[in-house]
């Protein structure tokens, strides 16, 4: 069974893995228009993966955000080694 504890680590590599995606699936995009124009099924598959990693990415963005507050109101610290200028 995999701890709760576990879910940011897991969730920094996604962030990542999104950010990697949206890089490479955009110059993917470019090349494929470059060489066939904007028709077609490979470029269709690259601007479905680049549009699903940026709303992944969005996703976990708004994640994070929720996280951070939550831990500024339940008061455990961990704001504080977020954010040392604002501290509990």
């Amino acid at each position: 069974m995999t701890s709760h504890r576990n879910l940011p680590a897991r969730l920094s590599g996604s962030k990542l893995s999104a950010t990697v995606l949206i890089a490479a699936s955009g110059l993917i995009i470019g090349v494929l228009y470059t060489l066939f124009g904007p028709e077609g099924v490979l470029i269709s598959l690259a601007a479905f993966i680049h549009e699903t990693s940026v709303t992944a990415s969005y996703w976990l963005i708004g994640l994070h955000i929720a996280a951070a507050l939550y831990h500024r109101f339940l008061r455990d610290g961990v704001w504080s080694a977020m954010v040392p200028i604002w501290r509990e």
